[in-house]
């Protein structure tokens, strides 16, 4: 019996190790690691900061020295230096990294999870989406699970990423090329970090071409602020480091506008430094644009809808160009930060209205 018993195993080896090699695979995706730091029990959290980083797209340039470098990953090292240095409020990190499956069939937690308050690092967790259909689903959830309980002062969310597309359906995402990700998903998913009446202090997004009509008036209830450039943007280009003023001691009189400003005017410094191209930053600030944002979003969804036909969309042009854009009302509201770029046919352009819009021209 024993000498059967053993024939048996021997014969089916490469099955048992498949089913142990796949049980361990199984366990490996699903698996998540958590760290815990111990908190001063007279911390407090007058803050918060959350950087959603898209990182499931080709993001790699090369600097001025030729080396080639991963736009998301500088992007993150950013994140956890301010996390580190956020003494006085808690910092969220989510890093959407491409997702990988086991055997083409069962999703690996990917994306990356980092909560830091007050300087430490409480919660690190690997994570995957939970909705084809819904932006920022799992990482509302973990930011509602975690975040500090006592009220905060300032909340800001920060985007990094490709231009978020009007209304293009699918293939935003590289590794889930079925998932709907456009301006009304992306506002969507801003509002579910927050409850019912309230809203961010400020959004930034650092993405190309998202500082449209369209684009602001999707907002409009979930931020009081959004620093957004209307044209070319690299991911990487908005060095968030100067939102550290908040750790400050006369932090509780420092305003949204002013936070927006010190972003824009040390990026835009920084970046004058070394660009060629245009560069272009706004901040909208919706008490003074929400009485005419909603005829301006009309205006540019009629212009749209007219110029169709047998025409491609082109790179964002200054609204003030369009005839139903009207300077006059239309720029009230808006910070502007511009420099033309030092070549072609736009190079001696002085202004720009801080608004962007798709112009279509004919094929």
């Amino acid at each position: 019996m024993l000498r059967f018993f053993l024939f048996l195993l021997f014969m089916n080896r490469i099955d048992l190790l498949f089913c142990v090699f796949l049980l361990f695979m199984l366990i490996a995706g699903c698996r998540t690691s958590q760290t815990a730091a111990p908190l001063s029990a007279s911390a407090s959290v007058e803050y918060s900061i959350i950087y959603v980083i898209h990182g499931d797209a080709n993001y790699r340039f090369h600097d001025e020295n030729g080396t080639s470098l991963q736009a998301d990953e500088e992007v993150l090292n950013d994140a956890k230096n301010v996390g580190r240095k956020a003494t006085n409020g808690e910092v969220f990190i989510f890093h959407q990294k491409p997702e990988r499956k086991i055997l083409w069939l069962f999703p690996k937690k990917d994306r990356q999870f980092l909560h830091y308050r007050n300087g430490a690092l409480v919660n690190s967790q690997s994570y995957s989406p939970q909705s084809e259909q819904q932006s920022f689903v799992k990482e509302s959830d973990l930011y509602r699970k975690y975040t500090a309980k006592q009220s905060r002062g300032k909340n800001v969310l920060l985007y990094y990423g490709h231009q978020i597309p009007d209304s293009e359906e699918i293939g935003y995402h590289k590794s889930r090329p079925n998932a709907v990700f456009n301006t009304t998903t992306f506002a969507n998913g801003l509002e579910s970090f927050i409850d019912e009446e309230q809203s961010f202090d400020l959004t930034v997004l650092s993405t190309c071409n998202n500082g449209t009509p369209a684009m602001i008036h999707a907002l409009r209830s979930a931020t009081k602020y959004v620093l957004a450039s209307p044209q070319n943007l690299h991911l990487s280009h908005i060095d968030s480091q100067p939102l550290l003023e908040l750790n400050r001691p006369n932090r509780q009189e420092i305003r949204s506008a002013q936070l927006a400003r010190q972003l824009a005017e040390k990026n835009y410094d920084r970046l004058s430094g070394f660009l060629q191209t245009v560069i272009t930053l706004s901040i909208y600030d919706y008490d003074s644009i929400q009485g005419y944002l909603p005829g301006l979003n009309n205006a540019y969804q009629n212009y749209l809808a007219d110029n169709t036909g047998n025409s491609l969309l082109t790179e964002n042009t200054d609204c003030a160009s369009f005839s139903f854009f009207d300077a006059s009302r239309y720029k009230k509201g808006i910070q502007v930060w511009f420099k033309p770029p030092a070549f072609g046919t736009k190079k001696n352009n002085s202004t720009y209205s801080g608004w962007g819009c798709r112009k279509k021209d004919p094929e």
